[in-house]
């Protein structure tokens, strides 16, 4: 079950190395997310392969992989930390 708090959406996404994610919202924040938990699981199995990882695209509400891999939105702000903007 979802949380009743508002999420920003996702507008970007970079890769960045160690299986970590740089996630631009579209409320101007900018977040890490460190991906590695997932990676373990059976169905993200794909993502541990650096090439695959790299694949990774924003969608408004979570970050996808062609496979149709998803983090949701959720999972993503929730497990990121905020970084400071220069």
């Amino acid at each position: 079950m979802g949380s009743d708090i508002s999420r920003p959406a996702v507008a970007n996404v970079h890769v960045l190395s160690d299986f970590r994610l740089r996630v631009e919202f579209d409320n101007g924040e900018t977040r890490i997310f460190d991906a590695k938990s997932y990676i373990q699981r059976h169905k993200f199995k794909m993502l541990k392969s650096v090439g695959y990882f790299a694949l990774a695209f924003p969608n408004v509400r979570a970050v996808e992989w062609p496979r149709g891999e998803t983090i949701d939105l959720e999972a993503l702000y929730d497990g990121s930390v905020a970084i400071a903007e220069d």
